[in-house]
């Protein structure tokens, strides 16, 4: 699998540090997330993955966490933009450059909007013509300071298999208490499942 034309659109990842990525079920969310991810560990931007869905990508949990690109897959479950206020989530993402930390936010339905700075969408999906190829599009800011763009996804199948597209998400598998601790953020983050290291220190 390959990008092709990407380069601005990493970039905008690296500078933003956060990626919501928007479409239907089954529209390669979590799939561009994983690819973007392996492009950062390539780049030498992150040292670690880490997610929500079991992925052989992915590294035990450590905490505290730097310089890794996490994928919090089915973001909404903590993020829905309807119940920011009411749940009072502690707003992570203005402490992520501090830690070299970047998040990808898979979601079907809309998260807070301070975590949509940086938006993209697969707009096609070449496989129906017989072309191994996904387009997608981004965009970040709006008005007069909107910035966006396409990029083509070569031969999306070879990542099948990298991650379980069938796992029923629920929970964040410890992620955001994880983050706090790393910041030093003393207050919880409400819904998220708490992060306990076993014996033997791994975090799992």
């Amino acid at each position: 699998m390959r990008f092709f034309g990407a380069g601005r659109f990493l970039r905008e990842v690296r500078d933003h540090h956060t990626l919501n990525i928007q479409g239907r079920r089954g529209s390669g969310k979590t799939l561009l997330s994983f690819a973007v991810a392996r492009e950062f560990l390539r780049a030498g931007w992150a040292s670690t993955i880490h997610s929500n869905v079991e992925s052989s990508l992915c590294s035990p949990l450590y905490c505290p966490l730097e310089s890794a690109f996490i994928v919090l897959d089915e973001s909404w479950i903590l993020l829905d933009s309807r119940e920011w206020r009411k749940n009072k989530t502690t707003a992570l993402g203005a402490f992520l450059r501090k830690r070299a930390i970047w998040l990808a936010l898979p979601s079907v339905f809309p998260i807070d909007s301070r975590y949509r700075a940086l938006r993209a969408w697969r707009r096609f999906n070449l496989y129906r013509a017989g072309l191994p190829i996904w387009y997608y599009r981004w965009e970040s800011g709006s008005g007069r300071d909107l910035r966006e763009g396409g990029f083509w996804l070569f031969m999306p199948s070879s990542f099948f298999g990298q991650f379980d597209s069938f796992a029923e998400i629920c929970n964040d598998a410890g992620i955001l208490d994880c983050l706090s601790q790393s910041f030093g953020l003393h207050s919880q983050v409400i819904g998220a499942v708490p992060w306990v290291p076993d014996g033997d220190g791994d975090g799992e």
